[in-house]
C-alpha cells in the first residue's frame, strides 16, 4: 500500500489501498503502474514509501518469469496483500483467473511471474455473453 495516493479515494479500509492498475495486459498494468505511482506528501501512507517508487515497471517484465517459481495458497487477498490477477482461461463459458500474492512493495516480481503465465498461457479467447449460469 502507498504507491499510488489514496488522496480522492474513499478506501474500503484505513490500512488497505484501492487505487491500482486494471488492465488488458501485464504489459498494459506494468505500463499503467508506472504511470499511477509516485510522491504525494499529502497522503501519509503515500509518503511513507520513501524511495521505494520504480521509474519504469515495464521492466520487470519477463517471459521466463515463472521458472524456478513455487506457489501456494493463502487467504492473502482478505489480508490486503498486494496481488496481480491474469485471465487464465474458460469455465463453461466464463472466465477464470489466476491471482499472484506477494508482500508489500513486490510488484517487480509479481510482474515478473504474471508476465511469465500470460507468455505460456494459451491465448485468451474473447468471452461472450452467458445470459445464465
Amino acid at each position: 500500500m502507498g504507491l499510488v495516493s489514496r488522496r480522492g479515494i474513499v478506501p474500503i479500509s484505513h490500512s488497505q489501498g484501492t487505487a491500482g492498475p486494471l488492465a488488458r495486459s501485464v504489459r498494459d498494468a506494468a505500463f499503467l503502474l508506472s504511470a499511477m505511482c509516485g510522491p504525494d506528501p499529502a497522503d501519509a501512507a503515500n509518503a511513507a514509501v520513501g524511495n521505494r517508487f520504480q521509474s519504469d515497471y515495464l521492466r520487470f517484465l519477463n517471459p521466463d518469469g515463472l521458472r524456478d517459481a513455487r506457489g501456494c495458497t493463502s487467504p492473502a487477498a482478505i489480508a490486503g496483500y498486494l496481488h496481480i490477477s491474469v485471465p487464465a482461461g474458460l469455465h463453461r463459458g466464463l472466465p477464470i483467473g489466476l491471482s499472484f500474492f506477494g508482500a508489500a512493495f513486490s510488484e517487480p516480481t509479481l510482474l515478473k511471474l504474471a508476465s511469465g503465465f500470460e507468455h505460456i498461457a494459451a491465448p485468451r479467447p474473447v468471452p461472450r455473453f452467458v445470459p445464465h449460469v
